[in-house]
């Protein structure tokens, strides 16, 4: 018996051209309207329909569809030699839990203008909280050091690290291709 269980990868909200311009536009206008904000790099919002099909010569087939929408902007904020670098995407398989534009605009304002008057400090022993997308990039970082090919090849810092402890104990990374709506998810049919 086949047990299929949605995941929620295919928005069928029609999103056209137009639509994704307006969109982009307000992330870059709320980023615009900050004060300190001088300069925009850009912004994009994009939409993708994938199908994917998957088969092995042992006979396996199975396919899947993903709907992708996404929204980015990247501002500059200061002038001459102190401009610093803020920018904020969304990516979503539901157009509905995209974040508003609106809120990526401001969050990339935010990002460029908090590195403004930045200051170096003393060399020393911290504790170290890491922001979301950077915590993110650690665990990217850890994911390619764990694959198989890297293992083997010996090319990954963690060759020879079996069943080493890697991180603290309070820190659980799920692998779990079956997350409702969520972009990394897997559905074969």
């Amino acid at each position: 018996m086949v047990v299929i269980i949605s995941l929620l990868l295919i928005d069928n909200n029609v999103v056209t051209v137009d639509n994704l311009k307006e969109i982009a536009e307000a992330a870059e206008n709320s980023a615009l309207a900050h004060k300190s904000i001088t300069n925009s790099e850009g912004a994009f919002s994009s939409y993708a329909l994938v199908n994917t099909v998957l088969s092995t010569a042992s006979g396996f087939i199975g396919s899947f569809s993903k709907s992708t929408f996404a929204n980015q902007v990247s501002v500059v904020a200061g002038r001459e030699s102190e401009m610093k670098v803020g920018c904020d995407y969304d990516i979503a398989c539901n157009f509905s839990d995209l974040k508003l534009p609106e809120l990526i605009g401001k969050e990339a304002a935010k990002r460029a203008v908090d590195q403004l008057n930045s200051r170096t400090i003393k060399t020393g022993k911290f504790p170290v909280i890491f922001e979301k997308r950077a915590a993110k990039g650690l665990v990217k970082i850890f994911a390619s050091a764990i694959n198989g090919g890297s293992i083997i090849s010996t090319s990954s810092f963690l060759s020879g690290s079996l069943n080493a402890q890697i991180f603290n104990d309070r820190i659980n990374i799920i692998d779990d291709p079956l997350m409702i709506a969520k972009r990394h998810s897997i559905e074969t049919i």
